[in-house]
């Protein structure tokens, strides 16, 4: 796994609407395509505000859940990645 974006800072794209939906999440930057947001993903874009590096919300997802870091990890780092794809989030530095 490639953990080079550990020591960035991510932050939600201005851009970004979260739509409820009967109860399912869904984001959108751009008003034509929505993608659903799960769980985990709400999690993690609730922390990007950029003040915090991805080591630090693996950190603090892993102490609210009670999981192993090497466990969360894997899974913060790519769901990292997929937000930054689809144009969720970026990295401050």
């Amino acid at each position: 796994m490639d953990y080079d974006i550990l020591s960035k800072k991510p932050i939600k794209s201005s851009d970004l609407k979260i739509i409820d939906h009967v109860g399912i999440l869904y984001g959108t930057v751009n008003g034509e395509k929505l993608w659903e947001v799960d769980k985990v993903a709400w999690e993690i874009l609730k922390m990007c505000e950029g003040n915090k590096t991805v080591d630090q919300i693996i950190w603090s997802i892993s102490k609210k859940f009670e999981l192993d870091m090497d466990d969360v990890k894997p899974i913060v780092t790519a769901v990292m990645k997929e937000l930054k794809r689809i144009n969720f989030i970026r990295f401050k530095n």
